[in-house]
């Protein structure tokens, strides 16, 4: 754990509605969620009906935190009558239990003003999918707006009179449907809306569509790893880690409208579509003599097609406000952005979410608009900008959620091409190390909510353990050691950790030995960064590049403030505006001995204050201030060839008493970035 000095206590940042303000709720009803829908004077008892032939009955009569989103008794009556059943003891009790599990939300208290502005829900429901919000107007007489309700999954809308009833275990919304559960595949949730008709087609032309419906791996039994379930003492706390529970698969698609490709590309038939993707891929178009050959063998993986379409497809199952994570940054001066592995394995993508005002130098577009592949920055050299594909939000008029993933519209077509590589990869890329694992993703662990810590056992909704240990095979890409544990330690706004978040290598038996993939990068020399906290409770370890071993190993140790003076480190804000060379000095020399301070556009919480409206800490600090976040070279002047699979591997030398090993995030820097020190413009310290 990387938060070891800050000792916040019990106090928690909270997300949603965990932290409302009593007076904003409709009504405290004093009753627990099952006492609630019990009680005839609410209107909700035959869905207190189903709750009990699905078995939750006592489950909602214990404290937690839920969020209840009960259909009316009218509404079931209109359930029943339009399925022919005749009473609620005629549905299964599977139906049942799905039903139930629709509508309610566990760990979260949402308030409806929590549901404005988005377009999925920002937690998963009881069966671990996130429902689909549609803002639907409420018009007065006259035809004016006066508020705004909320439709899930094109079914229940809240019922504004009777929303934001209070228990003593949650929140209830009451709505005017059964909501229905996201069910069917991905392709065929696609295929239903007519204008993305000729993506869908050349999906299943090129055999995704048989790959995208994937729901989950029916061999994973986390009853045969419960014996790693335990306390695992992190720097000065106890943190409880959990086993997934299951091992589910998800996939998020970015469709182009047949109304765009024919308007930008004149792209009307198959046929065209591969035309385009040939220009883009020009190489792989090469192995065909013709558009006739090409468009018959569409199922490969080297078809330029193929490669088309697998790029718009992310092996991540989550919401557009998930894709990227503003958890510490300050983004008055850092856009959020992410690098994700696509369907075509290798191939990388860019997802940059635009914060900062000052970096919008194109017209039309807005604060909150959401890019892929866009390089467009102020001091961004006009031949090396490009504006990318903006993604739409919201998908009227059809569903765009199914039960392993959800689709987006975006207004022009993305590849991995000559243009994009020299354009958009030509920065620092910083990848926190969750986006290498669809499976944080795919399985509800990757959250952006922010917790205290928790040394606790109980498996009770509303006590969040946030703590996951992965066995082996768990994860895809990654080989470990029998003796290591590999941990992911979830977001908190007062760690020492790139948004938020950490994985943790330790081991009892003073043993670990991962290798995981590397993401894909355009061919060409790189400097490779580790970012991680220096904590005197750390541990030793070699790291290696495809094998080979890179320097010494590196000591995550730190003795105080002799560890700074050793190297010559200082905290930028140390420096005046007019001691600008004496900054860089600081700097080069660092960099000459492998290390970089931290990223200058993230802070750590350095008391028990809270994110305010801009963006930052009241109370914080610039992990470049900070002398424990930092980053290491571990090796500089490496080819990278996007042909070829590229590894890390981190092999304990010093794990005693289960010394940890932290790893937060990895920077892949090509050498035109890394190589200007003095001469020419070099990094900035965001």
């Amino acid at each position: 754990m990387a938060a070891g000095a800050l000792l916040v206590g019990s106090a928690a940042v909270t997300s949603c509605g965990d932290d409302i303000p009593s007076d904003s709720y409709y009504t405290f009803t004093g009753e627990m969620l099952t006492g609630y829908l019990e009680n005839p004077e609410h209107g909700c008892t035959e869905f207190a009906k189903i709750v009990e032939r699905a078995g939750k009955s006592s489950l909602f009569s214990a404290y937690g935190k839920y969020t209840c989103l009960a259909p009316t008794d009218q509404a079931v009556a209109n359930y029943l009558k339009a399925h022919g059943y005749s009473s609620i003891d005629q549905i299964p009790v599977e139906i049942c239990d799905t039903i139930v599990s629709t509508a309610v939300f566990a760990n979260n208290v949402f308030n409806v003003v929590d549901f404005s502005g988005v377009t999925s829900t920002s937690s998963p429901n009881m069966l671990n999918n996130y429902l689909q919000v549609e803002s639907i107007p409420v018009v007065s007489e006259e035809g004016d707006t006066t508020n705004y309700t909320y439709k899930f999954n094109d079914s229940g809308a809240i019922i504004l009179t009777q929303s934001n009833d209070s228990v003593e275990n949650g929140i209830v919304h009451q709505v005017d449907e059964i909501i229905m559960a996201s069910s069917g595949e991905l392709p065929d949730v696609m295929k239903v809306n007519p204008n993305v008709g000729l993506y869908s087609l050349a999906l299943e032309a090129c055999g995704i569509d048989k790959k995208i419906r994937l729901l989950k791996d029916p061999s994973w039994d986390p009853e045969l790893y419960r014996e790693k379930e335990k306390l695992y003492h992190s720097d000065n706390h106890d943190n409880f880690c959990h086993v997934p529970e299951e091992r589910r698969f998800g996939f998020t698609a970015f469709m182009v409208p047949d109304s765009v490709l024919e308007e930008k590309y004149g792209i009307t038939t198959l046929e065209q579509l591969y035309e385009e993707a040939a220009r883009r891929y020009p190489e792989d178009a090469a192995r065909y003599s013709s558009t006739e050959q090409g468009m018959q063998d569409l199922e490969n993986e080297k078809n330029p097609l193929y490669r088309l379409m697998a790029y718009h497809v992310l092996p991540f199952n989550t919401t557009l406000e998930m894709l990227t994570s503003i958890c510490n940054c300050d983004y008055r001066y850092v856009n959020p952005t992410e690098w994700y592995r696509t369907l075509d394995e290798m191939a990388t993508m860019k997802l940059e979410l635009l914060k900062v005002r000052k970096k919008m130098v194109d017209e039309g577009v807005a604060v909150n608009d959401l890019f892929i592949n866009r390089n467009m920055d102020e001091k961004t050299k006009p031949t090396q900008m490009q504006r990318g594909a903006r993604v739409t939000k919201t998908v009227e008029g059809y569903k765009n959620n199914a039960a392993n993933g959800r689709y987006y519209y975006i207004d022009d077509i993305v590849s991995f091409d000559e243009d994009t590589k020299a354009k958009v990869f030509n920065v620092r890329m910083r990848i926190d190390l969750y986006n290498l694992f669809p499976e944080l993703f795919n399985n509800n662990i990757r959250k952006q909510d922010t917790w205290t810590y928790y040394a606790t056992t109980d498996k009770t909704p509303g006590i969040p353990a946030e703590n996951f240990i992965f066995p082996i095979g768990y994860l895809d890409n990654v080989d470990m050691n029998a003796d290591g544990d590999f941990i992911y330690q979830g977001a908190r706004n007062w760690y020492w950790s790139f948004q938020g978040d950490e994985f943790n290598l330790r081991s009892d038996n003073n043993s670990y030995d991962i290798t995981f993939r590397l993401p894909t990068v355009p061919t060409g020399t790189y400097q490779i960064r580790l970012g991680f906290c220096l904590i005197p409770s750390r541990g030793i370890g070699q790291f290696y590049i495809d094998g080979k071993p890179q320097g010494i190993p590196l000591d995550m140790r730190s003795d105080d403030a002799n560890w700074a003076n050793r190297y010559g480190w200082k905290a930028l804000n140390s420096y005046s505006a007019a001691q600008v060379e004496e900054k860089e000095a600081m700097k080069k020399n660092l960099h000459n001995q492998g290390w970089y301070h931290g990223a200058g556009g993230y802070y750590c919480m350095s008391g028990t204050g809270h994110p305010d409206t801009n963006g930052w800490q009241t109370k914080s600090d610039y992990y470049c201030n900070f002398y424990r976040t930092i980053r290491r070279v571990i090796c500089s002047n490496m080819t990278l060839n996007e042909e070829e699979v590229h590894t890390m591997r981190i092999k304990s030398v010093l794990a005693l008493g289960g010394a940890e090993l932290m790893i937060d995030y990895i920077e892949i820097v090509p050498k035109s970035v890394y190589g200007i020190d003095t001469d020419g413009e070099g990094e900035d310290e965001y």
